[in-house]
C-alpha cells in the first residue's frame, strides 16, 4: 500500500502541472509588447540575407497549408522573427488577408542556414481576384519584407461561412 503522504505529495504534483496557465492564444495582441532584441552573439538578418522558398503543401481541416522555407544566402547565422507578421496580396498588389499582430513580437530564432513556416490559408467565399499571388512577411525585425509568390496550386480552402484567415507559424 503506498502511504498517504506520498499519494498527496503526487496528487499535488499532478495537479500544479495540470493547472500550468495557458499562453494567450495566437493573434491575441499584447499591450505594451516589448521590441524584439537579437540573441546574444547574433544580429538580426537583413532582408538581402535571405530568400523564400514554397515547400509542400496540403489541407487538413478546412485549412491550406503551404511549407515556407527561410534560406540564409551566406555568412555568419542571424536571426529572425519567429512570429512574424504576414499577408498576401493578389496581383494588383491589394491585400486580400493578413496575419493578427502576434502575442510573442519579441521571440526570434537563429537562422543558421534555414528555418520553416507553416502558411494557412482559410475560408475564401469570395470571388477569387487574379494571380499572382504574393506572401510578403516581415521577418527581419527592421520592417523590411520578404516576397515569395505563392504556386498556382496553392490558395485558401473552399467558403467556411467565416471570414478567412491567415496563419504563419514556426513549423517547430
Amino acid at each position: 500500500m503506498i502511504p498517504p503522504r506520498r499519494l498527496l505529495a503526487a496528487a499535488l504534483i499532478l495537479l500544479a502541472a495540470c493547472t500550468t496557465p495557458a499562453p494567450p492564444p495566437s493573434g491575441t495582441p499584447t499591450a505594451g509588447a516589448p521590441t524584439p532584441t537579437p540573441i546574444a552573439g547574433s544580429a538580426f538578418c537583413t532582408a538581402d540575407e535571405l530568400s523564400l522558398t514554397a515547400g509542400l503543401a496540403g489541407g487538413a481541416a478546412g485549412t491550406s497549408y503551404l511549407e515556407v522555407q527561410v534560406v540564409r544566402q551566406d555568412g555568419d547565422p542571424c536571426v529572425i522573427l519567429r512570429w512574424p507578421e504576414a499577408r498576401i496580396v493578389d496581383a494588383a498588389g491589394n491585400e486580400m488577408v493578413a496575419t493578427q499582430p502576434s502575442t510573442r513580437p519579441e521571440e526570434t530564432a537563429t537562422l543558421g542556414e534555414q528555418f520553416t513556416f507553416n502558411l494557412g490559408w482559410s475560408s475564401w467565399c469570395a470571388e477569387l481576384p487574379e494571380r499572382p499571388y504574393v506572401l510578403e512577411a516581415g521577418l527581419t525585425g527592421d520592417g523590411e519584407t520578404l516576397r515569395l509568390e505563392l504556386p498556382d496550386s496553392y490558395g485558401p480552402s473552399g467558403c467556411l461561412g467565416a471570414e478567412s484567415t491567415l496563419t504563419f507559424e514556426p513549423a517547430s
